[in-house]
């Protein structure tokens, strides 16, 4: 079972729906105590394989994400906003436009400029292939932000958008890389 921010926030979204109102702490432990695949963690103690599940802090991040992408309403009392009822039918569409919007309202960040720094990138003759790192990196150059995003966090919703689709399957992959994925 895929393990990705994709997968997991998938659950989440599907959790605060079957448990809408909860704070953001006990919707990350209802996630936890339902043990979903994509919270696993794989380790090994004195040669034995051992499984344990994300911490609920961790849960919380991808929670916090949710609520950054107005896919649900707050950290205080977790409920789905019509965008994120709108993830339980047509996830990839409602992620795709959440990440979006999210780019636009909170970072001035058009799709527009991420796909000329990507087309920028494929011309140049010292990069051949687009990274989701020098994609951003580029970015930050063109001072296109008109505020700052963490380098982890573009790389994480440029995945996001990926994984939705929006981004050419034949490319998809040197966008991935496995970039804090």
């Amino acid at each position: 079972m895929p393990r990705t921010l994709y997968d997991k926030l998938q659950v989440i979204i599907r959790t605060c729906d079957e448990k809408s109102g909860l704070t953001a702490d006990e919707l990350a432990e209802e996630v936890r105590r339902g043990k979903p695949d994509e919270f696993k963690i794989f380790s090994r103690v004195g040669g034995q394989k051992v499984t344990a599940y994300s911490q609920p802090a961790t849960i919380k991040q991808s929670i916090r994400l949710l609520v950054d992408l107005k896919l649900i309403d707050s950290m205080k009392q977790c409920k789905l906003t019509a965008d994120g009822r709108r993830a339980l039918v047509e996830y990839d569409d409602a992620i795709e436009q959440a990440v979006l919007n999210y780019f636009d309202s909170a970072h001035g960040l058009q799709f527009n400029l991420i796909r000329e720094e990507i087309r920028q990138i494929k011309s140049s003759a010292t990069e051949d292939v687009p990274t989701a790192r020098n994609i951003y990196a580029g970015l930050q150059q063109r001072a296109v932000f008109a505020k700052p995003i963490s380098e982890e966090r573009f790389i994480r919703l440029l995945n996001l958008l990926g994984q939705c689709g929006l981004i050419d399957p034949n490319f998809r992959k040197f966008y991935w890389l496995s970039e804090l994925q």
